[in-house]
């Protein structure tokens, strides 16, 4: 079983559905426990694929009745019986936990060694993202024998320090490299689209709007870059709060960079619109284990990201990082630059599904095997 909050779109909830899938074509039966559905298109990416989802809370969650008493009794139920209800139903080998239940994980029925939990960021994000019981129930698993997995060798070394977890795996975030080969939109096309002249360059950038992903910083290297190349255009994927779309849209206009920013909105298959930039840039503030900087790396892109990136995500020796501190004018120079770096590449093959995901089932059947329980299940 695998569980998440819920379902809609992000880095942590495209990998979960990428896992449930590649399991799922294994012959594994798995099944993915969200607190409420969305109806968010990975959600019909599961389902049509033949994975059950199942609601801890909502239409046909283990609340049952006529719609007026599921009302009253979802103001009821709490995340405790709710959880009851679900592990008793599903009887699952082993819960591997992609975000935390709002329940204290000591109190439920099911022992904590069958119990896994990933950092998909830093510990500190974590930490300061989770409310006093979910971080008990971290705490409770690393003490327990629960299996504490890590994106990176640096986060490995945050939780050795902070948790001394009796159990941990790292194990990087994956991509299907096949499927990303088949490329997606040529520049050429998105040029047409768009009205751009050919000699365009043109900067990617894939992330929800959030503070976090550092758009202001975005919009300084464009500056740079038109210094130096006047038709820079920045392309950005993705999607967020209505009220932070205008936050960006109001600085871009006074900056006077209106005619060279292109808002793409959410793209089931933002490879497709990578495929066509020269270049990505993530200046963000706290980044976990990118799945964008691999997916440009696989097609190909030049990138510049933050030094809040892990080491390991560095494919290519035409990706670099840089400080956020830094001038954007270095920024750009890095953009611009057809100069390399090919020290410490990591093999892009790697991240890729076939090589992560058996280490993925090989570390559940540890899990069990360590605790004496014989199954095979997800």
């Amino acid at each position: 079983m695998l569980y998440i909050e819920s379902l809609q779109i992000g880095g942590a909830e495209t990998l979960l559905v990428r896992n449930a899938l590649a399991f799922r074509e294994r012959g594994e039966d798995v099944v993915v426990a969200v607190n409420r559905l969305t109806g968010s298109f990975l959600e019909e990416r599961l389902v049509d694929n033949g994975v059950r989802i199942v609601p801890l809370i909502g239409p046909k969650s283990y609340v049952r009745g006529y719609r007026s008493l599921r009302k009253l009794a979802r103001s009821l139920i709490t995340p405790k019986r709710a959880w009851e209800r679900l592990l008793a139903k599903e009887s699952p080998s082993v819960v591997h936990l992609h975000s935390l239940p709002n329940v204290f994980l000591e109190e439920l029925p099911f022992p904590a060694a069958r119990f896994a939990f990933s950092f998909h960021s830093a510990v500190s994000r974590v930490k300061d993202m989770a409310n006093d019981l979910q971080w008990r129930s971290v705490e409770y698993l690393a003490q327990q024998g629960g299996m504490i997995v890590v994106i990176s060798s640096v986060t490995e070394g945050e939780i050795l320090d902070q948790l001394s977890p009796a159990a941990v795996s790292v194990i990087p975030n994956c991509l299907d490299v096949e499927q990303l080969s088949k490329g997606g939109l040529s520049k050429e096309a998105f040029l047409r689209e768009h009205g751009l002249p050919d000699d365009s360059f043109i900067l990617g950038h894939v992330g929800r709007f959030h503070p976090v992903k550092n758009h202001e910083k975005l919009f300084s290297i464009l500056l740079e870059m038109i210094r130096r190349h006047p038709h820079s255009y920045l392309v950005l994927v993705g999607d967020g709060s209505s009220q932070r779309k205008a936050e960006l849209v109001k600085e871009i206009d006074r900056q006077g960079l209106t005619d060279h920013v292109i808002f793409c909105g959410f793209q089931e298959h933002p490879a497709s619109i990578i495929s066509a930039c020269d270049a990505m840039a993530l200046p963000s503030f706290v980044e976990g284990f990118s799945l964008v900087a691999l997916e440009a790396q696989s097609l190909g892109k030049r990138c510049v990201v933050s030094s809040a990136l892990p080491l390991e995500t560095k494919c290519r020796p035409d990706y670099f990082f840089l400080g956020i501190e830094e001038p954007s004018s270095l920024w750009a120079d890095y953009i611009l630059g057809d100069f390399l770096e090919p020290e410490n590449c990591s093999d892009i093959l790697d991240f890729d599904e076939s090589r992560v995901v058996p280490k993925l089932l090989k570390m559940y059947q540890g899990m069990l095997s360590a605790h004496g329980y014989a199954g095979n299940e997800a």
